[in-house]
């Protein structure tokens, strides 16, 4: 119930998908939701804490890993400021979320982009997870 009480701004090595059997079963029957250019795919699974999310940028897109690696950066930061409504919920209805983070854009972004989809798409997932639940 600690995590509950506090709302710290971190991203832990728990919160961090490594799993790859998790994540081939959200490449396999993961349930998605997009908004241009990114693309959140999920899936209930038992995990070790209420969300475990892993970052994804093509290297098809991005032949140079400077470029990957900055994406995936602003990515995790703009999830870590915003991850606090799927938390909580997920903490009160005892469920765990297996979480994928698609970068599905072709030229680097702003941080403000990146944010700004996020919080979005955040709200939808938390709507769809509420909504599935019923």
């Amino acid at each position: 119930m600690e995590m509950a009480i506090t709302r710290q701004l971190t991203f832990g090595k728990e919160e961090k998908l490594c799993s790859k059997k998790v994540i081939e079963s959200l490449f396999e029957s993961g349930k998605s939701l997009s908004g241009f250019p990114l693309r959140f795919v999920w899936e209930f699974h038992k995990l070790e804490s209420p969300v475990q999310v892993v970052f994804i940028v093509s290297k098809k897109n991005f032949r140079l890993a400077v470029d990957r690696n900055r994406i995936r950066r602003q990515l995790r930061e703009a999830y870590r400021h915003h991850k606090h409504g799927l938390y909580e919920w997920c903490i009160s209805e005892n469920k765990q979320v297996a979480l994928m983070v698609v970068y599905n854009g072709k030229k680097r972004p702003a941080y403000s982009e990146i944010e700004s989809k996020i919080i979005v798409i955040l709200r939808r997932l938390e709507e769809t997870l509420r909504g599935d639940d019923q």
